[in-house]
């Protein structure tokens, strides 16, 4: 029906948010609101939607974490452990990882209890894993009164 009024040269209808408006609802914070009503637009209901929005990117994050967690403990996980994970994060992404992601994980985990592995590892990690116990142990002992001096 819209498309019959425009070909024949009939205006369409105006709507209150289409630019050039002429029409005389008025803005929201343009009305007179009591304290009560101010608070709950500007802050009580602003609280709830960013609460919302914040719960919803948790829920994100812990799914994430569900499918993709075991590979911060690869190396300490049984191979029938490491076979599930690596099939449910396989089925979770099908065509970005192929059907032989569990078979390599599995190397992959026996790879790093080769002694080669351990080597490698702690010449490049323990500099942010000794900077982090430096701090910790510092912060420690200044807790018990004990002024260190490295």
């Amino acid at each position: 029906m819209l498309g019959a009024r425009r070909a024949f040269g009939a205006p369409a209808p105006r709507r209150y948010d289409e630019p050039g408006s002429s029409g005389t609802a008025p803005e929201l914070s343009e009305l007179p609101q009591s304290p009560a009503d101010k608070f709950r637009t500007r802050t009580f209901l602003v609280t709830v939607d960013t609460n919302a929005a914040l719960q919803k990117r948790l829920d994100a994050y812990k799914d994430i974490a569900a499918k993709f967690g075991f590979l911060r403990d690869l190396k300490d996980l049984p191979d029938d452990q490491v076979i599930k994970n690596a099939d449910s994060l396989q089925k979770a992404y099908p065509t970005d990882l192929e059907d032989s992601l569990p078979d390599e994980l599995v190397h992959f985990s026996s790879f790093l209890n080769t002694e080669f592995a351990t080597k490698a590892l702690s010449a490049t990690v323990p500099t942010a894993i000794s900077a982090a116990n430096s701090t910790t142990q510092t912060t420690t002992e200044e807790a018990d009164g004990v002024a260190v001096i490295s």
